[in-house]
């Protein structure tokens, strides 16, 4: 494992941590049936609509539940070195799948107990012939003895045919849309495709949720906190 104590971000804001929470709990409950879910994908269907974020603060909110969580960056295509969470580290995915490293070698170290990371690696250009390799699918059958829960940050669906890929060998996707401003039309495109993917979908999450909206939302949202104030 690569040394650097990687610090991912740690979201503060309550509300948004306990949508994290029940979010996590979902993932849960889907993990229950006759094949456990262990591997998801996070993808969406435009670019900036809070993918990596929500992977990121999933991963940390999955963690702290107890999980050896592993957060990937299939993003293969982009140079790591325009990414801030690839900031430092030297090997990754693609590392592994071309140039045959060992796992243990590509994973970095996070400030979150139980979360570890693995960047894109080097930059490549025939991403969908190394995304369809037995050398993925090996690499996917290893991770997933390794850890209890992997979670793949994907390029968005609008751009190349990446996010699909992975999320038709992994065991459910989640598919990320930005509240006013994905299209419902966009959001059609992108399940069809996944469809195609025989991808087994298993929600979709909005970002960019106002505070007030997510409180009308979820009712009793501080119920606990107004019943300790009386208290």
């Amino acid at each position: 494992m690569q040394m650097k104590n990687f610090n991912v971000y740690d979201e503060e804001n309550m509300a948004v941590k306990d949508a994290y929470a029940l979010l996590t709990a979902n993932v849960h409950f889907s993990s229950k049936k006759e094949e456990p879910i262990k591997n998801v994908t996070i993808c969406s269907c435009e670019p900036g609509a809070g993918k990596t974020t929500t992977a990121i603060n999933l991963a940390i909110s999955m963690a702290r539940s107890g999980w050896k969580i592993l957060l990937v960056d299939a993003d293969i295509r982009k140079p790591g070195n325009f990414k801030r969470l690839n900031n430092g580290t030297s090997l990754g995915l693609s590392n592994i799948i071309v140039d045959g490293i060992n796992l243990q070698d590509a994973l970095t170290a996070t400030n979150i107990a139980n979360l570890s990371y693995l960047s894109c690696g080097k930059s490549v250009h025939n991403a969908i012939e190394m995304l369809c390799s037995v050398k993925f699918n090996q690499f996917m059958a290893e991770i997933r003895k390794q850890f209890d829960f992997v979670l793949f940050d994907t390029p968005a669906l609008s751009t190349v045919i990446d996010g699909a890929l992975v999320a038709s060998k992994t065991d459910g996707v989640i598919l990320i849309a930005e509240i006013g401003t994905t299209k419902l039309t966009a959001l059609n495109r992108a399940k069809q495709q996944l469809e195609k993917a025989d991808a087994n979908i298993m929600g979709v999450v909005l970002t960019r949720v106002k505070k007030r909206d997510y409180v009308k939302y979820v009712e009793s949202y501080n119920y606990f906190e107004r019943f300790n104030r009386a208290t």
